[in-house]
């Protein structure tokens, strides 16, 4: 996913990973004089929907030390984890050699990195919880009602 208008605005990459369970958006990046703009947070946005749209049962992880990244990502709902829930798959640390700052990363043992997963499955867990709650508040309102009349 990239924005451009004739010169590079910004970017953001999509990994698959073990068969559609996982899938990473990796290096989010807006060229220098395009900071400031909220376009890392409409590039995050698209790319988080795209990643919806087309992979709704995958896991989405995020590494990220940009404390804007780390908002927009729990705004879209993932969770901050256990940096061995997502550097523990040999792939996705194979894939990690591509990125710029990967060795600064691994060097500085992970230092003002977060890491966050959107699971799926917890977007579904909630919206059963929240339908078990209205049964159960709808049950409450009856009961009152039939014990006033």
């Amino acid at each position: 996913m990239h924005a451009v208008t004739g010169e590079w605005v910004g970017f953001c990459s999509l990994e698959i990973w073990e068969h559609e369970k996982f899938i990473a958006n990796t290096a989010l990046i807006i060229s220098n004089q395009y900071r400031g703009l909220g376009l890392s947070k409409e590039i995050k946005k698209e790319i988080f929907n795209l990643c919806r749209v087309n992979y709704p049962n995958s896991k989405i992880f995020s590494l990220t030390a940009n404390p804007a990244v780390i908002q927009i990502n729990q705004q879209l709902g993932f969770k901050t984890v256990p940096y061995i829930k997502i550097l523990s798959d040999s792939y996705f640390l194979n894939g990690c050699n591509s990125w710029v700052n990967y060795k600064e990363i691994m060097k500085n043992g992970h230092a003002g990195h977060v890491a966050m997963i959107f699971d799926p499955e917890n977007l579904r867990s909630s919206k059963k919880i929240h339908l078990l709650k209205k049964k159960v508040f709808k049950k409450i309102k009856l009961f009152k009602k039939r014990k006033v009349a």
